[in-house]
């Protein structure tokens, strides 16, 4: 089956896939991937050393996501009001629904109350 892949450009080089998972995990900062034959199956277990924010975010976010993301890391943390000043060509709704969006994803908190409340980073 792996003659097959190989012919068929599947696979770049013979046993050039482990070298290169080994290589990204170092590159990474995380600890190399540990190989193990089990009952005639390889078995590759991926151990994290820290948690890693899935990269499909960043490809997801819209454009006015990502414009509220910069306006709040530019300032470090913004009021509701300076937020919509900002965005003024945006319905109020719109922004406040992209706002909950980024804070599902775990990509913003709010803190204090009222007016006194405010838009930051998750750390």
């Amino acid at each position: 089956m792996a003659a097959v892949f190989y012919r068929r450009g599947v696979v770049e080089r013979w046993g050039r896939g482990t070298l290169v998972m080994a290589d990204l995990a170092r590159r990474a900062g995380l600890p190399p991937p540990e190989f193990e034959e089990t009952a005639g199956c390889v078995v590759v277990t991926f151990r994290p050393s820290r948690y890693l924010p899935p990269e499909q975010v960043r490809a997801t976010l819209t454009d006015q996501q990502r414009e509220l993301l910069a306006l709040i890391d530019a300032r470090g943390r913004i009021a509701l009001r300076d937020l919509k000043a900002a965005q003024a060509d945006r319905d109020e709704w719109a922004i406040k629904k992209d706002l909950s969006i980024l804070k599902g994803l775990g990509l913003l908190d709010t803190a204090g109350y009222g007016r006194g409340a405010y838009w930051l980073r998750r750390r």
